[in-house]
């Protein structure tokens, strides 16, 4: 895991069935990185 540089995932809005997923995710991501980061901060990143 030390070598992981990127992540990216494919969010295409076309895709707007699988929002609420996309969403669900979002939430448990910020909740798998929160003793690293505040929740603004990840998603900032998220967004980068």
């Amino acid at each position: 895991m030390k070598n992981i540089k990127f992540l990216g995932f494919d969010a295409d809005d076309t895709l707007w069935m699988n929002e609420t997923y996309y969403r669900d995710t979002e939430h448990e991501f910020v909740t798998l990185l929160k003793d690293f980061a505040s929740e603004k901060e990840i998603m900032k990143r998220l967004y980068e």
